[in-house]
This record gives structure tokens, sequence and C-alpha cells, in this order.
């Protein structure tokens, strides 16, 4: 069964609810243990990420932990809305304004008769030289 293409939301809303998002955070967060001497484990966050072409890490304090979680969120967030919006913008260049539905078949001159096209450039080069067009 053949299922009809569903039309992608309009690219306006799709940036007005990347537009909205609060903000964004690109990379992995990773909880890190450290054994210290006393036998206890201490536990702390990085935030790893590409910057410049370069693998980057940076800790995040205790305090700011959920706010980089949602921030991560956030980011994944917005790329999903990219790619949603990738294809609307796919969907606008492929539609054709004047059907719904592309016209696949190529209209060819009946046999025998003359082209529209090659007629008038024939008008054309006439015009253009006469003196130099020789017949046989």
């Amino acid at each position: 069964m053949n299922a009809q293409p569903t039309r992608p939301r309009p690219k306006t809303a799709i940036l007005a609810e990347i537009n909205a998002i609060p903000h964004t955070v690109a990379g992995t967060l990773t909880e890190k243990r450290h054994l210290n001497k006393d036998g206890s484990v201490s536990v702390y966050h990085q935030l790893q990420r590409w910057t410049n072409g370069k693998n980057t890490t940076t800790y995040v304090p205790k305090n700011k932990l959920e706010r980089v979680r949602q921030g991560i969120e956030n980011a994944r967030q917005r790329n999903t809305l990219l790619e949603e919006l990738d294809e609307a913008g796919l969907a606008d260049a492929l539609a054709d304004e004047t059907t719904t539905e592309p016209n696949t078949k190529k209209k060819r001159p009946k046999p025998g008769s003359k082209s529209r096209t090659s007629s008038k450039k024939r008008e054309k080069n006439s015009a253009k030289s006469p003196s130099t067009r020789t017949r046989t």
C-alpha cells in the first residue's frame, strides 16, 4: 500500500520552536569516579566537546550540573528541529508551484512538424545577415 508523503510543517513554525529553546550545550556529560587515599570515592562530572577542531574537557560543578544536563537535552531537540527544517526546505525546493503532482512526461513534437524555436532562430539569423546567406 502506497502512503502519501506527509507535508512537513511550515518553516516558520519550526524556526519559532527553535527560537523558544532557552540555551543549548553541545557535548557529552560524563561521570567520573576517583578513589581517594582513605578508600572513599569522589564523583565529579566533565563536559566533553569539540572546540576549534580539538576535544576539550570542562569540569562541571555540582551546582551547575542540572543546567548543563538541560542544555544538552535542548541541543538534541534543536538538532532534531534543524533536521526537520532541512526536510521542509527540500520539500519547498522540489515543490511545483503550478501543480501538486510533478510533471514527469515530456512533451515531444509530432513527427514531421517543425519546432517553434528553430523557426524563430532561423528568422533571427536571417534578419541579422541576409547578405551572407547563400543558396545553392
